[in-house]
């Protein structure tokens, strides 16, 4: 006789309950950013990972063997954003950043790195001069744009031109009874000729 018997015992294998990826806002920093990943049981779609500023959406399905949780019904979604970088945190340089009043309006050439890349005006940022013409400290506004936000204002110099000679139109005149005005030329240092509402010309009476 046997000194044992046999029996058989059931067991059931219930889905597993699926966990959800870690969904993370990531800043531009011009590389390519992944804002959804992980998680157990779930298979993603759409986009889990980008470079530029946007909002981005990812798609999660059950995978086999697992279960959404009973208010669940069809595809999760996963919502990411990238953010603009703040321009402060670029390297910005003015070229050159002196310069001589000369009546004109001045425009040093502006340049914007951002991890070793050199930014592009227009797209990336724009610049906005004020104060540029008349000596003292002028400004470039660097304003940021697309995947860039923000402001930074660099300064540069204008300074003062210095007289050289005045050439009045005639020397000599015949008293009138009313106020002599002569016609002037002037110029300042590097034979620059100034226009007339950039100077001041005061008149005094030296001799009878």
């Amino acid at each position: 006789y046997k000194a044992y018997t046999t029996t058989t015992t059931g067991f059931r294998v219930l889905p597993g309950e699926p966990i959800d990826p870690t969904v993370e806002n990531k800043v531009y920093n011009g590389e390519l950013q992944t804002g959804v990943y992980g998680g157990k049981g779930i298979i993603l779609s759409g986009t889990t990972s980008a470079i530029e500023v946007g909002t981005y959406v990812a798609y999660g399905n059950i995978a086999d063997n697992y279960e959404w949780p009973d208010n669940i019904n069809g595809q999760k979604e996963y919502t990411w954003k990238i953010y603009p970088c703040n321009i402060n945190n670029t390297e910005i340089s003015l070229n050159p950043t002196v310069y001589q009043y000369d009546g004109t309006a001045h425009e040093p050439t502006v340049t914007v790195k951002f991890n070793g890349t050199i930014l592009v005006e227009g797209k990336d940022y724009s610049v906005e001069y004020r104060n540029n013409i008349n000596a003292g400290r002028a400004e470039a506004v660097i304003t940021g744009l697309n995947n860039f936000s923000g402001v930074y204002v660099a300064y540069f110099t204008i300074t003062p031109l210095k007289l050289d000679r005045v050439i009045l139109e005639n020397y000599i005149y015949y008293y009138t009874g009313e106020k002599i005005k002569p016609s002037t030329l002037v110029y300042g240092e590097d034979n620059k000729k100034l226009v007339e509402n950039n100077i001041n010309i005061q008149w005094y009476i030296i001799g009878e």
